[in-house]
């Protein structure tokens, strides 16, 4: 009896160690709803593309959730890709990755009203629960080296998380042009005569001899040039100063009346460029461009900076 025992305990054990021996299942991470955007700034819904304008925010969200029930993900990251540079159009690709759990990837289409950075918010990635509560807040690095958003994911929908976070949309500013111009027949010396000017993307605009300021984008001042008088409009833009290099000057013939001469050109200067864009303004439209050297320390001090 106790060797039947044996055999029937013998059995037992030899049926149920495999099955206690069996190893966990393995965790799958879900590919489906992986990643969404919305423009933030618009109040817009969550979709697979979006389209944004300069100072506008674009929010991300990247859906992380295993699968396979009773199985963990262990280590489960996040990364996805912006442009280095400026764009019109790029397709975004968000990966999540597990130590014991193959990859999974998916895109999502951004469009921009024009040519522009995109570029992320520092301290905007967060982990939201099932719950749609914020759970932690993450590291930076989702767009550049990846982030670990958990260490491990249980397999089952109650344990899905998702990380948000914002980048802005960022332009470059435009450089800044300009014109200057006169009717050769309403320049008149010493009496009251009309100049015309206009601008784009300026922030401010002046013109020499005795004008001063004027108003942005276009319009005209009066001024009485006497002969030799040359007016330069300058104008300066958001992180840069244009010297237009757009000069009237009033001249003498040998029979009056007055005549005027026009030079036009739009040099943008940046930092040391200045003073090589100044040599290109002044070969292109002569002597009527030295205006904006006022004089020839000024003169000696831009071909120094040339060398």
């Amino acid at each position: 009896m106790n060797k039947l025992k044996l055999l029937v305990t013998l059995a037992l054990v030899t049926l149920i160690v495999p099955i206690l021996s069996l190893a966990a299942p393995s965790p799958i991470l879900d590919s489906a709803n992986l990643y969404k955007v919305k423009n933030q700034t618009a109040a817009g819904s969550w979709g697979t593309s979006v389209t944004a304008s300069p100072d506008q925010k674009i929010a991300f969200l990247v859906h992380l959730h295993n699968g396979v029930i009773d199985s963990t993900a262990t280590n489960v990251t996040a990364k996805v890709t912006l442009p280095a540079v400026e764009v019109t159009n790029f397709t975004s690709t968000a990966t999540v990755s597990a130590s014991n759990a193959s990859p999974v990837s998916a895109n999502t289409q951004l469009n921009l009203t024009k040519s522009a950075k995109i570029v992320y918010v520092p301290g905007s990635t967060v982990l939201y629960n099932h719950a749609n509560q914020v759970e932690a807040n993450l590291p930076d690095g989702i767009t550049t080296t990846g982030i670990t958003a958990l260490t491990s994911l249980n397999g089952c929908w109650q344990y899905e998380k998702w990380v948000r976070f914002e980048a802005v949309v960022v332009a470059e500013p435009e450089a800044p042009t300009c014109t200057l111009s006169a009717d050769p027949s309403t320049i008149t010396k010493g009496a009251n005569s009309t100049l015309s000017y206009t601008t784009t993307n300026a922030t401010s605009a002046s013109i020499d001899n005795g004008v001063g300021n004027v108003a942005l984008p276009s319009g005209t001042v009066t001024v009485a040039p006497s002969i030799g008088t040359t007016y330069t409009l300058t104008v300066h833009g958001q992180d840069e100063t244009v010297l237009c290099n757009s000069t009237v000057s009033v001249t003498n013939t040998p029979n009056p009346p007055i005549v005027i001469t026009t030079g036009k050109g739009n040099t943008p200067v940046s930092g040391p460029a200045e003073a090589a864009a100044g040599a290109v303004g002044l070969t292109s439209i002569g002597g009527a461009a030295f205006a904006w050297l006022r004089s020839k320390k000024d003169l000696l001090g831009a071909l120094k900076k040339i060398k």
